[in-house]
């Protein structure tokens, strides 16, 4: 079954759907810093760049169904029959606390109303998936900088200190034999290889890479 996709991001919500038996035909992604990561992602489907307030809804190809991670402002919608849920990506074997709310709809003519899946008995836990990279992770550098290409795996590294705002690392840690606690998705190793990729260009600010490039 074809199916489009909006505020696609990574493709991660696509991803699912694949493994369901779905084909993503095209996308929507406003986002230029994760249009390279989706293509690569899902290099046969056909990726929109422009907003979404700015495509006019004859060009969204027909299809039927629609999937889409909106970003966390509020929306309507009108016409459909609306089911929602909140799961926990625990129950369908992710080894992570990661609890969302979900909203299907089907339009009213359909006559359709989506159950939702129970999850699955057996779970997975830290022990399942990351035990054999326990003991290569390092400690993060002087106010938690990086140790870059000193990990042995990209980022496998811990902060140091005693708490960290950001990280609320001071109720962060689980035992093996739990999931993990919900991980944050964040910039902040990302602005610290642009940091370091200006300095080994001899470059001081955002402004000076403007003017070499």
């Amino acid at each position: 079954m074809n199916i489009i996709s909006l505020f696609s991001g990574a493709g991660g919500l696509d991803l699912g759907f694949k493994k369901a038996g779905f084909n993503t035909t095209w996308a929507n992604e406003y986002d230029k810093n994760i249009w390279e990561t989706y293509e690569k992602n899902f290099p046969h489907t056909k990726l929109d760049r422009r907003s979404i307030t700015k495509i006019p809804s004859s060009e969204i190809p027909e299809t039927l169904g629609i999937i889409g991670g909106p970003p966390c402002q509020s929306w309507s919608e009108a016409g459909y029959k609306l089911s929602f849920k909140m799961l926990n990506a625990h129950d369908f074997k992710v080894p992570q606390d990661r609890k969302r709310i979900f909203f299907i709809g089907y339009r009213d003519d359909l006559n359709m109303e989506f159950e939702f899946p129970t999850g699955f008995e057996n779970k997975r836990y830290l022990r399942d998936v990351i035990w054999d990279i326990k003991d290569s992770a390092l400690a993060a550098k002087e106010k938690n900088y990086t140790n870059g290409e000193s990990c042995a795996l990209a980022n496998h590294e811990y902060v140091i200190g005693t708490f960290s705002s950001m990280f609320m690392s001071r109720n962060r840690v689980r035992s093996w034999d739990e999931p993990s606690f919900t991980i944050q998705a964040g910039g902040y190793y990302l602005a610290q290889k642009i940091m370091e990729d200006m300095k080994s260009l001899g470059l001081a600010s955002v402004q000076d890479i403007k003017v070499a490039s």
